[in-house]
């Protein structure tokens, strides 16, 4: 995977604020891109979702979060809609 955006940096020091919500600004979006033998896999594990925990070792390692990934396949075209008769 990789950072879409490129966040603080990896050495900024940020406060924690548990009591805050958080904002677009404060996300890190990531990339997802899979290597030709992984598209091979179960395909249905990952459209079910596949999760990973993260632990934050900077707060002193008992703050964490689960990290889940999963498939969405869209066919690149919408269902047809009936459009008319045109009434002009």
């Amino acid at each position: 995977f990789s950072f879409v955006n490129s966040g603080p940096g990896k050495y900024k020091v940020m406060e924690l604020y548990k009591d805050k919500s958080c904002s677009p600004s404060d996300l890190d979006y990531l990339k997802i891109s899979f290597t030709e033998k992984g598209k091979q896999e179960n395909i249905q594990k990952w459209i079910n979702g596949m999760s990973w925990g993260i632990v934050f070792y900077k707060y002193g390692g008992g703050a964490g979060s689960t990290l889940t990934i999963r498939l969405r396949v869209e066919t690149g075209t919408e269902p047809p809609v009936a459009v008319g008769p045109d009434k002009v």
